[in-house]
Order: C-alpha cells, then sequence, then structure tokens
C-alpha cells in the first residue's frame, strides 16, 4: 500500500507547479484513494502512522503547500477524508450495505442487529463479540457509535453524506492551538 501512495506522490510532486488543483486531487482519488479504499475495514489498524505520513504529503502536494502547513485545512477544502476516517466511512457503508441485504449472507450474519427479548434503550445495535477478531469486535462498535437518527430509515447515500460532511466541517474547524507555530506564522 506504502508503495503505491509514494508512487502517486512522486507523480503529483512532479506536477505540482503544472497542473491545476481539481487536476491533482483527480489524480490523488484515481490513483492513490481508490487503493486505500479497497477493503479498508479488514486491513487498516490503529498503526497505520506511514501512510497517514504519506496521505499528508500528497494533500500538501496537491495545494502546493509547504511541507509543515497543517492538512486539517486542506482536507476540507478539497473535501478529501483523511485515512482514518475514511475507515469509518467504509465500515459504516459495508455494514449498511449488509442490513440492506447487499452483501453475501456470511456478512449480513456478522452484522446483524441484536434483537434482545427485552426492550432496551439504544435499539439497533450489533452485538460484538468480544476476543473474537476485529470483525466481529471493533467494526460493530463502531456501527454502535452511530448516532441513532443515522442508524434508522436512511438511505446508504444520505448515510454516506451525512458523515463524509460531519468529517469534513471537522477539518474546517480546525485552530492551531500553539503558540508561535511555525507554520501559521509564515504564510
Amino acid at each position: 500500500m506504502t508503495n503505491k501512495l509514494k508512487s502517486v506522490n512522486y507523480l503529483i510532486a512532479s506536477i505540482k507547479n503544472s497542473h491545476p488543483i481539481h487536476i491533482k486531487k483527480l489524480i490523488y482519488q484515481s490513483l492513490g484513494q481508490s487503493h486505500l479504499e479497497y477493503g479498508l475495514p479488514i486491513w487498516h489498524n490503529k498503526n497505520c502512522i506511514e501512510i497517514m505520513k504519506l496521505q499528508k504529503k500528497i494533500i500538501r502536494n496537491v495545494c502546493n503547500a509547504k511541507y509543515n502547513s497543517h492538512t486539517d485545512p486542506l482536507f476540507g477544502k478539497l473535501k478529501i477524508l483523511k485515512i482514518n476516517d475514511l475507515f469509518k466511512t467504509t465500515t459504516v457503508r459495508a455494514i449498511k450495505k449488509a442490513h440492506l441485504g447487499q452483501t453475501p449472507k456470511i456478512i449480513q450474519e456478522i452484522f446483524k442487529i441484536h434483537k434482545p427479548e427485552r426492550p432496551l434503550r439504544i435499539t439497533n445495535n450489533i452485538k460484538s463479540i468480544l476476543n473474537s477478531g476485529r470483525i466481529h469486535n471493533e467494526l460493530p462498535n463502531i456501527w454502535n457509535s452511530l448516532d441513532e437518527s443515522m442508524k434508522e430509515n436512511i438511505t446508504l447515500k444520505n448515510l454516506m453524506n451525512k458523515l463524509k460532511s460531519k468529517c469534513i466541517s471537522q477539518y474546517n474547524e480546525f485552530r492551531c492551538d500553539k503558540t508561535e507555530c511555525y507554520s501559521c506564522t509564515t504564510k
């Protein structure tokens, strides 16, 4: 994965002064982000630091920004999700597709909504199975952490739009906390 992103970074770095932002963004989305999204709920782990660093380098090259500039506003400007937010959205997409019956039966069984015998305060959750692997434990926890309004009668497209806009609004609200931050003072 990192080799693919390194080649995309090299390509975008070589054209960063000669092409407009929308062309560089299109190249990133077609050559880089498509590889990131493929199977992301399966291969993603908490230690994706190198992939995150490469993604930030690519975004800086797309925006023709300095090497040390803050990337949150750049992600917000381009409306591109960071790797961890991309993981959450692709996980929610896979689970929603399972609930809609658009996945194989075995995946639908993993992500079926838990219907207890007695009423609960929180409904529409998936029962996670502890100590049984990432798909049975971590992915249902991501679904269960969503607002109830996002889980209920909502189309897949609207759900994905809400999740993406929520992440991008967080990027746009970025404020640097460092005093005398070099990146902020040398614009």
